[in-house]
């Protein structure tokens, strides 16, 4: 896929003594907190899960990462269910993630170098890029020096679409102290979109983008390491990064970009693929995508605008009374989306709750390979709700799900199993051929499904299939 990453852009490493230091002296001087709101939050967070922070783990020094694994195997090794160790990863991994990024690493205190274009995941910046220190107490406790001395600069904040996929976008950023996500934006391909009218402020910003559904193959993404909130399906404007805390299919996984005073003038951030289209390009390519999506034969996807694609695109015209040139505008990339879109929602795997109490959800299908299966999860399924767990036309083979129906005091798990899955209590996806307990996970049973061929197939989680006695009564 095209994609180049330099050795510790995205692996920050964190020296745990001096967080705990910070959060002993803030449970004694609570005052610090006004000036940095989000340590409040880390006394909040240890207050609130009986010390667990105070966790003595060795090596001190660990990736972000194992430091939260830690952090929930503590929290698993009390004898909780794999619901409510799930939900305690998600909490404690969002808060500290936007902990780590608004208040323990100031501004001065990061290396930065210039990069004409750097493709990572797909995501190409064309400004400065950092490179994350060790963490020291001064450094925590001097990010309020650094935050409210940094002056505004006089800019606006554009998106760039240079990759021959019509994306969705959306970016995250500070405004009022407040950590706000922000979605979705249509990007064609080819195309630039402010996103933000307004003077920007210095200082670090976040961006994500995923394909849209209608293209083939699995979903694309341009992203980074840290999770935000998001709304699934519809636009959103987010201050609260706590409401998709129990739900991590809510949660990207964004790209934190530096905007800095010898930036000036309009801030743009583009997205790439392995082609790194101009933009002019880049919409050919888009509209060869499109219609290779749909079926039509186009070549190869090159941004450039031949006799197939001409061919193609004079025929898509004739069949929907588009008129008949082989003409590229707005009007047709919409219509392309649209219809490629409409075809995708009517193919895959769908999970639908007709319980009435809130459902976890696993999945596991064929590997890309087809060497296995591969499970992910946790879908969270609300009373009535539905979500695609697979992409695409369903395959001949057996699929196979998992489900976890949260009752008053208990959690009752789907039954009817026969075939054990890798799991996880935070959100997971795992090979069938590895041994799960050695690579960490846990181990479900999960129940059959043979949907006869069908391309698309809609499994609904009712109240029998985790309580075989409603079932007999019945």
């Amino acid at each position: 896929m095209g994609i180049m990453r330099r050795q510790g852009d995205l692996d920050p490493v964190v020296d745990v003594e001096p967080f705990r230091m910070v959060v002993g002296l803030l449970s004694k001087q609570s005052h610090l907190g006004h000036e940095c709101p989000c340590l409040l939050e880390i006394v909040e967070l240890q207050r609130g899960f009986s010390g667990v922070l105070a966790h003595d783990l060795s090596p001190s020094r660990v990736r972000v990462k194992e430091f939260f694994s830690g952090l929930v195997g503590e929290f698993g090794n009390h004898g909780e269910s794999l619901g409510a160790r799930a939900r305690f990863a998600n909490r404690s991994h969002d808060a500290l993630c936007v902990i780590a990024s608004r208040c323990l690493i100031p501004a001065d205190e990061w290396t930065t170098r210039r990069g004409p274009s750097i493709n990572v995941n797909g995501l190409a910046l064309t400004h400065f890029l950092p490179s994350w220190p060790r963490l020291s107490i001064l450094a925590l406790l001097a990010v309020v020096v650094s935050v409210a001395a940094a002056p505004k600069a006089s800019a606006e904040y554009s998106l760039c679409n240079k990759s021959s996929y019509a994306l969705s976008a959306a970016l995250g950023f500070f405004d009022e102290q407040e950590l706000l996500t922000r979605g979705w934006w249509r990007l064609r391909p080819g195309q630039c979109k402010r996103v933000i009218s307004d003077d920007i402020d210095p200082g670090r910003y976040f961006v994500y983008a995923e394909a849209i559904p209608g293209h083939r193959g699995p979903l694309r993404t341009w992203s980074g390491e840290t999770p935000l909130c998001v709304q699934n399906d519809s636009l959103f404007t987010l201050r609260d990064q706590g409401v998709c805390s129990d739900d991590p299919q809510r949660q990207r996984d964004f790209y934190p970009v530096e905007v800095t005073l010898e930036d000036g003038g309009d801030f743009i951030t583009d997205f790439t693929d392995e082609r790194n289209f101009p933009l002019r390009d880049a919409e050919i390519a888009g509209v060869q995508r499109l219609l290779n999506d749909l079926g039509f034969d186009i070549g190869a996807i090159d941004g450039a605008f031949g006799a197939a694609t001409k061919t193609a695109l004079r025929q898509y015209r004739r069949d929907r009374g588009l008129g008949s040139d082989a003409v590229i505008d707005a009007a047709l990339v919409d219509a392309l989306i649209a219809e490629a879109n409409d075809d995708d929602a009517q193919l895959g795997f769908f999970f639908c709750n007709e319980t009435m109490l809130p459902v976890w959800a696993a999945f596991a299908q064929p590997t890309d390979d087809q060497e296995g299966y591969r499970s992910s999860g946790w879908w969270r399924l609300d009373t009535s709700a539905c979500a695609k767990v697979r992409r695409g036309a369903l395959g001949e083979e057996p699929y196979y799900v998992f489900g976890i129906m949260q009752a008053e005091n208990q959690e009752l798990t789907l039954a009817g199993g026969d075939t054990p899955f890798c799991v996880s209590s935070v959100q997971f996806d795992a090979r069938s051929d590895i041994a799960c307990e050695e690579e960490g996970f846990d181990t479900a049973v999960f129940r059959r499904i043979d949907t006869g061929g069908e391309n698309a197939w809609t499994f609904e989680f009712t109240p029998e299939q985790f309580n075989p006695d409603l079932a007999v009564a019945q």
